[in-house]
C-alpha cells in the first residue's frame, strides 16, 4: 500500500496524519495566527510546505500522495480564495475546500473509528466543535457504516464561543428536519462529542492526573447529559479562572478561552435541544468523547482507496451468512463487472432484484450457468451448473475472470468457506496465472484434484521463479515470496 498523508487546514491550526510503512503518525499541530480577522496566509503556506517536506524526507511520502483539506478557516475567510490559489501554485496539489456536509461526514468517520461505543446504539447525536464552526449531526447506526439523517453547521467555534450565542433558530431547524423525516429518539441513543473542551471536561470527571485523549477513548467512560450540563454551568459561572482552575482542566492561560468557548457552545446546544418540545433528549442520555477528527476520517477514506483489501471468495454451497446488503453502493462495481462479462461473452445476464443481497446469473448459449452472490464489496461467492442443471465446479475461465476483477479493484484474494478441494485449487491456479496476491496459501489435498488442474498448478508454480509463488501480504503489509510446495501433499501429486 502506498504511503500517503492528509493535511488538514483548520481555523486555529494546520494538522497532519501520515501513513507510512503500515503505520500512522501524527505530528504536532502548527498554529495559525490571525491578522486583521483573516487567517494568516503566510502561516498556512509555510506550515503546509514544512509538513510536506517532513513527510517526504522522514516518512517517504511523495508529494503526489499528499492530500490537502481546508475547512471553515479558509471557507469563510475574506482571503480564502487567495490562500487556496497560492497554496496550490506552491505545492502543486489541489486544495479541497470542504462543504460543511462533507466536513461533517469525514469528521464523524474519524471520530467513530477511534472509539468503541457501548451497547450498540441505534442512533448517535454527533457534535464536532472546532475553531470556527460547530456541526451537529444525527446518525442512523443501523446503516453501514452510518447514515447522516440530518446535519446543521453553526458559525460558532472556540474562537468566538465565549461571546453571547444566538443559535436557537439553527438548532430548532435541525430538530425540525428530523421531525419532517419522522425520526424519534430511540432509548439507546448516545451523544458523541469531538471537541477539546469536552474531552478535557471528561478527563476531569475521570480524575486523570494528565490529559490523555487516547486514554479517555480506551477507558470507554461516559457521563449523563445531566452531569455534563451541570459541569458546564459550574465552569461558566466561575468568576475567577485562576491557576487552580487551569490545573483542574489541564489548561494553559493561552488555551483557557478556547476551552470556555467550547463549553459555552455545548451548553447552549444541549439547553436548546432540551427545550425543544418534540426532540425528546433524555437527561440520562450517555455522553462520550472522541479524539478522532477530519484528518482521521480523510485518512481512513484514502486508506480504503489505496489498501489492497482481500476479496473473500466462497463456493456458494451455503447461503450468505449476512442476508442483507448493508451498503448497496459497495456492490455496484461487482454488478457492473459481471454485466460486462456477460456482454463480452454474448451471454444473458439475469439478476434477482428482489434478493436482499446481490444475486446474479450468467446464462451461456450452451445452457451452462454461472451464479454470483455478494453481500458487500469484500465477500463474493460463485457456483455453476451444467446444461442439465446439475451443480459443477466453475470453469477455469470463470476463476480467471473473478481474480481479474479483484486485480482491477486493487484487492488480494482470501479463501473463504470453500468445501471443495478442486474449487480451492482452481482459485489458487487463477491467482498464480494472473499474478494476483493471496492473503494465505491454502493447504491442498492433491488426491482430490482433477488431473488437468494438477498439471496446470505444477506448470504455473515452476513459472514463478522455479519454485516461488506470487507475492503475499503479511500482517504488516510487507511482501514476501512463499514456496507453494510445503502446503501441498506432494506424495499424492499426480502427473
Amino acid at each position: 500500500m502506498k504511503n500517503f498523508c492528509v493535511i488538514d487546514i483548520g481555523t486555529n491550526a494546520v494538522k497532519i496524519k501520515i501513513f507510512s510503512n503500515g503505520e500512522y503518525h501524527i505530528l504536532r499541530n502548527k498554529h495559525i495566527s490571525q491578522i486583521d480577522n483573516n487567517v494568516s496566509k503566510e502561516d498556512i503556506i509555510k506550515h503546509v510546505e514544512d509538513f510536506m517536506r517532513t513527510a517526504k524526507e522522514e516518512y517517504d511520502v511523495m508529494p503526489e500522495h499528499t492530500y490537502i483539506y481546508a475547512t471553515e478557516g479558509i471557507r469563510s475567510a475574506p482571503n480564502g480564495k487567495e490562500i487556496q490559489k497560492e497554496l496550490e501554485q506552491k505545492t502543486h496539489r489541489k486544495v479541497h475546500i470542504l462543504a460543511p456536509q462533507r466536513e461533517a461526514r469525514l469528521a464523524i468517520l474519524g471520530g467513530l473509528s477511534s472509539i468503541r461505543l457501548k451497547n450498540n446504539p441505534k442512533q448517535i447525536l454527533f457534535i464536532e466543535s472546532g475553531g470556527g464552526s460547530t456541526e451537529i449531526s444525527f446518525l442512523d447506526m443501523s446503516k453501514r457504516p452510518f447514515a447522516i439523517i440530518a446535519t446543521k453547521s453553526l458559525p460558532i467555534g472556540s474562537r468566538n464561543g465565549k461571546e453571547e450565542l444566538h443559535q436557537e433558530q439553527n438548532i430548532q431547524d435541525f430538530c425540525s428536519a428530523l421531525q419532517r423525516k419522522g425520526i424519534k429518539i430511540d432509548s439507546s441513543a448516545q451523544i458523541v462529542i469531538n471537541a477539546v473542551g469536552a474531552s478535557k471536561l471528561m478527563a476531569q470527571h475521570l480524575a486523570m492526573t494528565s490529559y490523555r485523549p487516547d486514554q479517555i477513548a480506551k477507558l470507554q467512560k461516559t457521563i449523563s447529559l445531566d452531569n455534563f450540563q451541570q459541569s458546564c454551568e459550574h465552569i461558566l459561572n466561575q468568576t475567577n479562572y485562576d491557576s487552580d482552575f487551569l490545573k483542574s482542566y489541564f489548561l494553559k492561560e493561552e488555551t483557557k478561552d478556547g476551552f470556555i468557548g467550547h463549553i459555552n457552545i455545548l451548553h447552549h446546544i444541549f439547553d436548546t435541544l432540551q427545550k425543544h418540545p418534540d426532540f425528546g433528549l433524555s437527561l440520562n442520555t450517555d455522553i462520550s468523547t472522541t479524539l478522532g477528527g477530519l484528518k482521521d476520517g480523510a485518512a481512513k477514506e484514502i486508506e480504503l482507496r489505496y489498501k489492497k483489501e482481500a476479496l473473500n471468495i466462497k463456493d456458494n454451497t451455503d447461503k450468505p451468512s449476512v442476508q442483507t446488503v448493508q451498503d448497496k453502493e459497495s456492490i455496484q462495481p461487482i454488478r457492473n463487472y459481471y454485466k460486462r462479462v456477460a456482454q463480452e461473452e454474448n451471454a444473458q445476464y439475469i439478476e434477482n432484484e428482489t434478493s436482499s443481497y446481490y444475486n446474479a446469473t450468467i446464462q451461456r448459449q450452451n445452457g451452462e450457468k454461472l451464479h454470483i452472490q455478494a453481500t458487500d464489496a469484500d465477500n463474493v461467492g460463485i457456483s455453476a451448473q451444467n446444461k442439465q442443471g446439475k451443480p459443477q465446479i466453475p470453469d477455469y475461465h470463470d476463476f480467471n475472470k473473478l481474480v481479474q476483477y479483484a486485480k482491477e479493484q486493487g484487492q488480494t484474494i482470501s479463501f473463504g468457506n470453500i468445501k471443495s478441494e478442486e474449487f480451492k485449487a482452481r482459485l489458487l491456479l487463477a491467482c498464480m496465472e494472473n499474478d494476483v496476491a493471496i492473503t494465505q496459501v491454502p493447504k491442498l489435498d492433491m488426491a482430490q484434484i482433477d488431473k488437468e488442474t494438477s498439471i496446470r498448478l505444477k506448470k504455473a508454480k515452476f513459472q514463478k521463479n522455479n519454485v516461488k509463488l506470487n507475492p503475499l501480504h503479511s500482517q504488516k503489509n510487507k511482501k514476501s515470496n512463499v514456496d507453494l510446495m510445503p502446503y501441498i501433499k506432494q506424495e499424492k501429486l499426480r502427473a
